[in-house]
């Protein structure tokens, strides 16, 4: 079968030659497809006969009578065992093998790791990991606001008489119900009385102009704010002031040198609180909660300069 094959392979190739010369094209013609065809129909039966032998095919049985087994049963056993050895040997790129140091690299390991190794000299002279900041990395701290030297400046009296208010304030906010409330503000008079002793005076003391107008008939009226919501006043008409004498006559020393200033400058100031038996000093608000919350005590001024810090 294997002759015939090979002469109808030849014959094939013989046709394919005489197609290019005219005398035998016509003979080749009918040549050509007759070995293909008879080519293709050995290589099946050869396919078939493998098969029915136990083969996979005709190019199977081969290896197998090559290797000198015309078994099926024991080729395809050999197979089998060379298809595993094949598939669990690892390729050679993935292989790795480890070469020994030469004497010359095992001499000259320790010395490198000696030369890489810091001396203690050079590592003294290193800068360490965590440094404490330079003199000019240091940033200056910043130079007190003039409300913040006023504040350091004011006298123990005011800060006694603010410290009261914001106790009564407090007293008043945590009241449970108007009962409680109204004992705030009996404590607080108490509290201001120790603060300001028997002379209810002021002297030198710091605070912010919040008002400064004056009534119809020209006389000033003049409000500094001590601390936040919290007050010291002169009347602002003229009814009102019968008999406190708080308005600020306009030929005064006070009138002259407060009509000088504008609302929101820090002054430093001098005078007398009226005397009241509800809250020791008096306060004008017109409910209990002003008069916890934003007191407006009652003034009269004897002296103000524009605040100079010192």
């Amino acid at each position: 079968m294997e002759i015939i094959s090979g002469l109808c392979a030849l014959a094939f190739l013989g046709a394919l030659v005489g197609l290019v010369f005219k005398k035998s094209r016509s003979k080749s013609k009918w040549i050509a497809p007759a070995a293909l065809l008879g080519f293709f129909l050995i290589v099946r039966h050869q396919d078939g006969d493998a098969q029915r032998a136990g083969f996979i095919d005709h190019s199977d049985r081969r290896a197998a009578l090559s290797s000198g087994i015309s078994d099926s049963t024991i080729w395809a056993r050999q197979r089998a065992v060379s298809t595993a050895q094949t598939t669990t040997t690892p390729p050679m790129s993935a292989t790795i093998t480890t070469v020994p140091p030469s004497p010359v690299e095992r001499t000259a390991a320790p010395q490198q790791q000696l030369a890489a190794a810091p001396s203690p000299m050079s590592t003294a002279n290193q800068a360490p990991l965590l440094t404490s900041p330079s003199r000019t990395s240091e940033r200056a701290p910043s130079p007190p606001t003039p409300q913040q030297q006023a504040a350091a400046a004011m006298p123990n009296s005011q800060r006694s008489l603010i410290d009261a208010v914001e106790a009564g304030r407090a007293q008043y906010a945590a009241g449970a119900n108007d009962m409680a409330k109204g004992a705030s503000r009996p404590a607080r008079r108490n509290a201001l009385c120790n603060a300001l002793g028997r002379t209810l005076s002021a002297n030198g003391w710091v605070g912010r102009i919040y008002t400064l107008s004056s009534n119809t008939e020209g006389k000033g009226v003049l409000a500094i704010e001590l601390a936040p919501d919290v007050y010291v006043k002169t009347w602002n008409n003229a009814f009102s002031d019968i008999g406190d004498r708080t308005l600020i006559d306009p030929g005064s020393q006070v009138f002259g040198s407060a009509s000088s200033m504008r609302r929101g400058q820090l002054v430093r100031f001098s005078g007398t609180f009226l005397r009241s038996e509800t809250d020791c000093i008096k306060e004008v608000s017109n409910t209990l909660s002003g008069s916890m919350r934003e007191p407006e005590f009652l003034f009269r001024f004897s002296g103000i300069d524009a605040w100079a810090s010192p």
